[in-house]
């Protein structure tokens, strides 16, 4: 893809903000340009594939200290030295999340299915 010379400003920005507001400020490109240039149908494709790679890392990093979450959490609900209401939270978060992550993670699998079966 072939950017013009602002465009690497413009997806910096955008990338690094949270707002186009913003991300005029930073990148010393109007409003109206940002929008104009989000209405290419080209640099709107860079921009969601640097967007979602900087999700995807983003996501990794997560996962990577997710483990160690978990231990942390299960040490605290674990501890008979700690407060009963404070061991309690700790239950009720765990239940909370395990029970996301089941169904997200059944979801997920029924998704595969599917695609594998259409894919046939």
């Amino acid at each position: 893809m072939e950017l013009k010379p602002k465009d690497e400003h413009i997806l910096t920005a955008l990338l690094s903000c949270g707002s186009i507001a913003e991300a005029e400020k930073i990148s010393g490109v109007s409003r109206t340009t940002i929008y104009n240039r989000l209405a290419d149908e080209t640099f709107k494709a860079e921009y969601d594939r640097r967007r979602s790679l900087v999700l995807n890392e983003a996501c990794n990093s997560l996962q990577a200290t997710l483990t160690k979450a978990v231990d942390t959490i299960r040490g605290i609900m674990e501890d008979t030295d700690t407060a009963p209401q404070v061991r309690l939270n700790a239950s009720a978060l765990i239940l909370q999340n395990c029970l996301k992550y089941t169904e997200q993670a059944d979801i997920i699998s029924r998704i595969e299915e599917l695609e594998k079966s259409m894919n046939n």
